[in-house]
């Protein structure tokens, strides 16, 4: 991995533009005309954003509330429920393909206003089609939870790991034994086709040993995909991040060892290279999908499936249609104000280009199937046509009838390599 990959800020291009490239061009009528096109037989997705957690995660980027009062979930339910209604109002064909609970800490909602949320969207029935997953914090999900999560067929969850030494533990706030989640792990429902571990680089005390042993320790569990990323440090915009001894970061080379040694391990232990910072183990439904070149990319991460139009719900939830990209209000009490107005709480957006749409099928090629298809290459900047020229004769990849088919080397190169066809960046 090459100085320049850990140092440079890079989209992550979970969507085209990034969120920090929209135009700001957002129009409620226009959206509630757009939900109103939508046909049942497209499928949707759903994410809805629980921002409430028990404890302060020093790391932490995601938009958050720490509190232990389980009233605010209950009141975040009512809304959520509220919010969906009015857009059933709006067109009654809308019917999840698949539901995706982030945040925050899904699992912070009590048992039943976790049963109420997954009634009032999914029915009584439980909906055996509809793909489910969920964030877990395995301190706070009880046995009632999992209990839950298998009589309403749950097919994914995730756990933020991150890594399992103590003294990195402490340094982040989040302690997490080994002990705990291989018992949390044998309690889960069977038949879930995926378990994903999130494991951080460059958290604050983190050693080439630290993460050896996280490794050893992962390669017990093994879940069935991990996504394996750098701890992005920026106290001037998020102030928990201020509680971190930056004293105790790893330098740039030390930072560069881990990655490796993390990429190393998980190649020699059965997991295969999927996109970038994710791995899947081989035959898993990821893996399996991206060797059919089939991997699809959305704001939720990689996945097996993508339906034409997203629908976020709760605060600060993103969604996306071939036509608009649009966020919803970030604090979660002007959230609620929006929603008991009856007022669809959109505040910012984007309205997609056909440019836009030309030059996310190139990135999304790119970021989920390693491929670029000279022949749909939009009209590049001379720079970007420069870099581009440089990829072709570059040993990262081998061109092909027109494709140009990344490998492996290039692989921890593919942010890099999307920005050459984003033309908001060049």
């Amino acid at each position: 991995m090459t100085k320049t990959q850990i140092q440079r800020p890079l989209p992550r291009y979970t969507s085209y533009p990034p969120i920090t490239s929209w135009n700001g061009d957002i129009s409620e009528a226009s959206w509630i005309s757009n939900i109103k096109e939508h046909r049942s037989e497209e499928g949707l997705d759903l994410y809805l954003h629980i921002p409430f957690c028990e404890s302060l995660c020093f790391y932490c980027g995601c938009n958050r509330t720490i509190t232990k009062k389980k009233s605010r979930g209950t009141d975040l339910v009512d809304a959520l429920l509220k919010e969906w209604k009015m857009y059933l109002d709006i067109n009654p064909n809308l019917k999840p393909s698949s539901i995706h609970f982030g945040g925050g800490t899904p699992t912070f909602l009590e048992v039943e206003d976790l049963r109420r949320l997954l009634i009032g969207i999914l029915g009584e029935t439980q909906n055996s089609h509809v793909f489910k997953a969920i964030e877990i914090d395995p301190r706070v999900t009880t046995l009632e939870h999992l209990k839950l999560l298998k009589e309403f067929n749950f097919n994914k969850i995730s756990l933020g790991v991150q890594d399992f030494s103590l003294e990195v533990q402490k340094n982040i706030n989040r302690i997490q034994s080994f002990e705990l989640v291989k018992d949390f792990l044998e309690n889960c429902p069977e038949g879930l086709e995926e378990i994903n571990f999130d494991l951080i680089y460059g958290l604050p005390g983190q050693t080439i040993e630290t993460m050896q042993m996280t490794l050893d320790y992962v390669d017990i569990l093994k879940p069935t995909s991990i996504a394996f990323y750098q701890y992005a440090h920026m106290p001037s915009r998020l102030k928990n991040q201020r509680a971190i001894d930056e004293s105790l970061l790893p330098s740039l080379e030390e930072r560069e060892a881990i990655h490796d040694l993390g990429r190393d391990f998980l190649s020699k232990n059965n997991y295969k290279e999927i996109g970038f910072d994710h791995y899947a183990l081989e035959d898993s439904l990821l893996w399996n999908c991206e060797k059919k070149r089939e991997l699809k990319r959305n704001f939720m991460g990689f996945t097996h499936q993508k339906a034409p139009i997203l629908i976020g719900l709760g605060p600060t939830s993103i969604s996306k249609s071939q036509k608009f990209h649009v966020q919803n209000e970030k604090k979660t009490e002007n959230y609620y104000q929006f929603i008991e107005n009856g007022k669809f709480p959109l505040i910012f957006g984007h309205k997609i280009s056909e440019e836009d749409t030309q030059r996310e099928g190139v990135i999304m090629e790119l970021m989920c199937n390693g491929i670029i298809d000279t022949t749909k290459v939009p009209e590049l900047s001379k720079k970007a046509q420069k870099e581009f020229n440089e990829l072709l004769s570059a040993d990262y990849g081998s061109l092909k009838d027109n494709l140009f088919t990344i490998n492996q080397k290039g692989r921890i190169h593919l942010r890099s390599i999307a920005t050459i066809f984003d033309g908001y960046l060049n």
